[in-house]
């Protein structure tokens, strides 16, 4: 469980909420800025001089922020704790009575692990993901089936015949929602989805990286394959032609888009064959382990 604590210390010098955080990114400082720029909620000015003369940066991403019902005076769960100049560390039991004197019921922080896997339509992303999910500890989770399931929009649905998107912004921004209520108990989840997709005009968009840093995958994994295959797979599932050349260009910029992501937030890009679920299986247990 990785959060933090949030104490304000005017007006209300109390506890007032707690904030569950992502993967600590680092790296060089330039880098980090044009990670974290658009939603730091600091100048460029004041970041550059904070890191003035470091090689090394360090940004915590905070992915949800639960505001208590009932801000909370720290002594009323430890009668001798201190307010800290800078940061302290507290136990579990610590949080939990702050949840539960915060009058937060609804849901705890749970830590969450979540890995992105990719690939263009036919590809067979959503089978392999299924198959691997049956014997571990992995929940398998769709986007196109989380975003119908927060839509109240039916224009905002993708059209699944045609597998061409409209009003991408909105689309994504119903995928982030309901993933959110989806894994806030915590847990592992595989997140099938795309890195590219076909609007309705038949031009292929790239996924907005904002998506992915809402999302927080701890890793990325597009799968590929022979455009051929996908084709038949394509006809044979949907009764639509599609041709070689929007394929293949297509499946080219799904790896492009997705290595370009895995650089911007600085997490592994995996590529893996279709029907590799041996491949694929072994990425995630190696995945469960490092995460013990």
């Amino acid at each position: 469980m990785s959060c933090i604590i949030i104490y304000s210390s005017s007006p209300e010098k109390k506890i007032i909420g707690i904030a569950r955080v992502g993967k600590v990114l680092s790296g060089a400082p330039s880098r980090i800025w044009e990670q974290t720029k658009s939603s730091s909620g600091i100048t460029r000015k004041f970041f550059r001089e904070y890191f003035s003369g470091r090689k090394t940066a360090y940004a915590i991403p905070i992915e949800e922020v639960i505001i208590l019902n009932t801000p909370i005076n720290p002594t009323v769960i430890n009668l001798n704790f201190k307010i800290p100049q800078s940061f302290c560390y507290v136990d579990k039991s610590f949080l939990r009575k702050v949840l539960k004197k915060g009058g937060v019921k609804e849901k705890p922080i749970g830590k969450k692990k979540l890995i992105f896997v990719g690939g263009i339509h036919g590809v067979g992303k959503s089978t392999i993901c299924r198959n691997v999910c049956v014997d571990n500890t992995f929940t398998h989770l769709t986007a196109s089936e989380l975003i119908k399931s927060e839509s109240h929009n039916k224009s905002l649905l993708n059209n699944p015949s045609s597998k061409k998107v409209s009003a991408l912004k909105d689309n994504q921004k119903c995928l982030t929602l309901a993933l959110e209520k989806k894994t806030s108990q915590g847990g592992s989840f595989l997140l099938d989805g795309h890195f590219v997709l076909f609007d309705t005009d038949g031009k292929i968009q790239k996924i907005p990286l904002a998506t992915f840093k809402k999302i927080m995958p701890e890793e990325l994994v597009v799968i590929t394959g022979d455009p051929k295959i996908i084709q038949d797979r394509l006809y044979g599932r949907d009764k639509q032609k599609y041709e070689l050349r929007a394929l293949r260009e297509m499946q080219k910029k799904e790896v492009a888009h997705a290595i370009r992501i895995g650089a911007k937030l600085n997490i592994k890009v995996k590529q893996l064959e279709m029907d590799d679920t041996k491949g694929f299986l072994k990425l995630v247990k190696d995945s469960v382990g490092s995460g013990e």
